[in-house]
């Protein structure tokens, strides 16, 4: 926001900005045991606020599609919780404030619950939980940080696909927006 508003990033004559959040504000401080999960969630919101405000103020008219934050595998113990409550509060910023938004976590996540049978005792237990990242859209190399190949290719295919449909066009029209 601090760039928007020093010019450094201009939003001046833009007719849609497709804002994708990663996960690294949201690890530092949580690890760091400074704040909790919840309280880490209000700060991101008002981020996303403070967002919509400066980009408001230097072009009111443009379309604003917010993209969920994706799963990352490498973190997913720590993040998954505070990913998940996120992105449902920006799809309802974006709901609220005619804006878009980009359901984009849904294509890198486990969709059902996956189980198996120990052997020897008989037990059953879960192997893949639903909603989990689907580890090989993610980077080996760095323990599954990013997206590797596979994943943007996912990535850039959902973004353009969404970008070209009728459903956007007809969004960014009923927003008031672009008249």
């Amino acid at each position: 926001m601090d760039e928007i508003y020093a010019g450094k990033i201009r939003v001046g004559g833009l007719r849609v900005i497709f804002l994708h959040a990663g996960t690294n504000g949201i690890d530092y401080r949580v690890w760091g045991g400074r704040l909790t999960w919840e309280k880490r969630l209000k700060e991101m919101e008002q981020e996303v606020i403070q967002f919509y405000k400066a980009v408001r103020t230097y072009n009111a008219s443009v379309f604003i599609i917010f993209s969920s934050v994706l799963p990352r595998p490498c973190d997913w113990d720590k993040t998954g919780k505070l990913v998940v409550a996120f992105n449902q509060y920006m799809k309802l910023f974006a709901r609220t404030h005619k804006c878009g938004y980009a359901p984009l976590y849904s294509s890198f996540i486990h969709k059902k619950e996956e189980r198996t049978r120990d052997p020897v005792t008989g037990k059953e237990r879960v192997v893949v939980e639903r909603g989990s990242p689907l580890r090989h859209f993610f980077a080996i190399r760095d323990k599954g940080l990013h997206l590797n190949l596979s994943g943007g290719y996912i990535f850039t295919s959902r973004v353009r696909s969404l970008l070209e449909t009728p459903e956007l066009q007809m969004m960014i029209r009923r927003s008031g927006f672009l008249v």
